[in-house]
C-alpha cells in the first residue's frame, strides 16, 4: 500500500517538475528576448549630458497589522532625460500605530511602534505620451525600528526591506496631472513582530504639476 502510494505521488511530481521547467525556460527565453526592449531606453537615457533634479515628496499608503498606516517620503537623485531616476530617499511612518510591548519582566505598557528607513531607489518610465507616463520603482531600503514610550525608545532592530511599485499618471490640464499606483512592501531582515506585520500592499494616489513645462512657458513668455 505504501509503496502504490509512494509511486503515485512520484508520478504526478514528474509531470509537475516538467511544468515548471518548461515555465522557467520560458521566463527565461522572454527575459533574453526582451533585454533591447529594457535596457536600451535606459542606456540612451544615461547619454544625456545634462540630467535634471529629482526632487520630490511623496505618501504611500499601506496596512501594518490590520492597522492603516502611511509611509511619506523624501526623494532626492538625477532625473536622465525624463526616463530613468536614480537617488537616495529618507522614509519614515508617520501614522500613529500603538501596540502592548513588555518592557521588564513585570510590566506591559501600550507602546507606538516607529518605523524609518534609508533606500536608494530606481525609477524607470516606461511608457510616456502627451497624456499618459507610467513608470516602474524598486527601492531597497535599510533602517530601524522601535517603540517609543515617555520620550525613550524600546525593542530597537534593524530593518531591511524591498518595496517596488507601479504607477500610472494621466495629464488632465495643460501643467497639471493625476495618478495612481500599486505595489507591495516586504520585510527581508527584522525582528518578529515587524516582519509578522509590515509585509503589505502599498497604494498611492498622487497629483503632479508639471515644473518643466510651465518653467519653458514663462521662459518662452519672457523673451
Amino acid at each position: 500500500m505504501v509503496s502504490i502510494n509512494s509511486n503515485n505521488k512520484r508520478f504526478i511530481r514528474m509531470p509537475f517538475m516538467k511544468v515548471k521547467g518548461i515555465f522557467f525556460v520560458g521566463i527565461l527565453f522572454s527575459c533574453i528576448t526582451s533585454y533591447a526592449q529594457f535596457f536600451t531606453p535606459i542606456e540612451n537615457a544615461f547619454q544625456d549630458e545634462t540630467p535634471s533634479l529629482d526632487l520630490k515628496y511623496e505618501t504611500r499608503n499601506s496596512f501594518i497589522g490590520s492597522k492603516y498606516a502611511r509611509i511619506n517620503a523624501l526623494r532626492i537623485g538625477v532625473n536622465f532625460d525624463q526616463t530613468f531616476k536614480v537617488g537616495l530617499s529618507y522614509n519614515w511612518l508617520s501614522s500613529r500605530i500603538n501596540d502592548s510591548i513588555r518592557i521588564d519582566d513585570q510590566s506591559m505598557v501600550y507602546a507606538r511602534y516607529r518605523l524609518m528607513y534609508v533606500a536608494p531607489y530606481a525609477d524607470w518610465v516606461y511608457y510616456l505620451d502627451d497624456k499618459w507616463k507610467v513608470s516602474i520603482l524598486a527601492m531597497v531600503g535599510a533602517g530601524v525600528t522601535h517603540f517609543g514610550y515617555e520620550g525613550e525608545n524600546y525593542k530597537s532592530h534593524f530593518l531591511l526591506l524591498y518595496e517596488p511599485y507601479m504607477s500610472a499618471e494621466r495629464r488632465v490640464l495643460k501643467y497639471f496631472g493625476i495618478g495612481a499606483g500599486i505595489g507591495f512592501r516586504l520585510a527581508l531582515i527584522g525582528d518578529q513582530y515587524t516582519k509578522q506585520r509590515i509585509n503589505s500592499p502599498i497604494y498611492i494616489l498622487k497629483a503632479a504639476l508639471y515644473l518643466d513645462d510651465l518653467r519653458a512657458a514663462l521662459n518662452t513668455r519672457t523673451r
